[in-house]
């Protein structure tokens, strides 16, 4: 985390042009560290916020968990 926590201290993403499959799969990972109580880091914890709030997250979230 402490590798990724730099890396988000100074782009948007993980490669930095551009929202791909690594942010997907890294989502997918908070989602579940969050789920366990784990305590994020800032930049991560930032990060995973702005994601959720991404109009194809909710969406897939919403197929994905349906109530």
């Amino acid at each position: 985390l402490a590798i990724i926590e730099n890396i988000l201290s100074y782009q948007d993403t993980l490669f930095g042009y551009d929202f791909g499959l690594a942010d997907i799969l890294l989502t997918t990972c908070l989602d579940w560290a969050i789920a366990y109580e784990f305590n994020l880091p800032e930049n991560i914890s930032k990060y995973h916020k702005e994601i959720k709030n991404r109009e194809a997250y909710k969406k897939a979230f919403k197929i994905n968990y349906k109530e």
